[in-house]
């Protein structure tokens, strides 16, 4: 009996090796992590009356309502496998939109929250594809497109270091863009994207986002509906370079919203055909 209990926990813990091994790979892996993993997609809700106050503290009822919850997904990071600092960690993330702005909220556990040990600390980023023409989370040769076929990336960029404490009010998320020779200079670009935090110390990070939909600046990207916008993120736990989990490619799509939504396109739509049925109605009306 004392046997067959090894030889079972050999093989789960073979399986859940295994497991956590197929989300390592997302970097740096082996090869393009496309090949590995392929692109997730993600939806963002549609909330037309969504309005987020910017405090850390997902308060409100935008974000639990059930038609916004198409926006929400588990994402898994991890470091470089094989590894002494390896680990896997998984984001719960939420997309949601309105006419005007942007709106991400981000929740995962740390074990180790806020250490103030030297340069030790906790952030958080992304990195969402411009006009790379084959974007993808492994950057081969450091934060440079050249390995993508060019093209620019804006990266948001946020640590714990930025924040004397979580008092829940907004700050700057960093905004930057790199492109095929690396980074481009901080000035060329306001900086659009809004944050803030709290935390439980030693278990968990709550992150609120917000961005302005169209910012109409050469290096941000602008969600304009029209695509798919790929992008990756990233956690950074006690540290910044090795030590950070770092997801695989993701694909963020607009999904038409439905007509409780006042869509202005289905409103335009509904307009026209209005206008033409009663066209044509007073046309017969005089043939009469």
């Amino acid at each position: 009996m004392k046997k067959s209990r090894i030889v079972v926990l050999i093989i789960v813990s073979t399986l859940v090796m295994t497991y956590a091994l197929s989300f390592a790979n997302a970097w740096p892996g082996d090869g393009d992590c496309r090949e590995e993993h392929g692109i997730t997609p993600v939806d963002i809700a549609y909330d037309r009356s969504a309005n987020l106050k910017l405090d850390g503290v997902p308060s409100e009822s935008f974000w639990e309502k059930e038609e916004n919850q198409e926006g929400k997904i588990e994402i898994p990071l991890a470091t470089e496998p094989n590894t002494s600092y390896f680990y896997v960690v998984y984001l719960n993330a939420t997309f949601i939109r309105n006419d005007k702005y942007m709106y991400i909220l981000c929740q995962w556990k740390d074990n180790t929250t806020k250490p103030n040990i030297g340069n030790l600390y906790d952030g958080l980023y992304f990195c969402w594809n411009i006009d790379c023409p084959n974007f993808s989370a492994n950057f081969e040769t450091g934060m440079d497109t050249a390995s993508m076929g060019g093209g620019d990336v804006d990266n948001w960029d946020w640590d714990i270091n930025q924040a004397t404490s979580p008092n829940g009010t907004s700050m700057e998320m960093g905004d930057f863009c790199f492109g095929e020779k690396g980074w481009y200079s901080r000035n060329l670009e306001n900086q659009d994207v809004t944050i803030a935090y709290t935390h439980k110390k030693d278990e968990f990070y709550t992150v609120e986002i917000q961005r302005k939909l169209m910012t109409n600046e050469e290096y941000d990207v602008q969600f304009d509906e029209k695509k798919e916008y790929f992008f990756n993120m990233g956690v950074m736990n006690d540290g910044r370079h090795a030590d950070h989990a770092v997801s695989w490619t993701y694909a963020m799509k607009f999904k038409t919203p439905s007509i409780n939504g006042y869509y202005p396109d289905l409103l335009l739509i509904f307009g026209l055909i209005t206008i033409i049925s009663i066209f044509l109605f007073e046309r017969n009306k005089v043939k009469r």
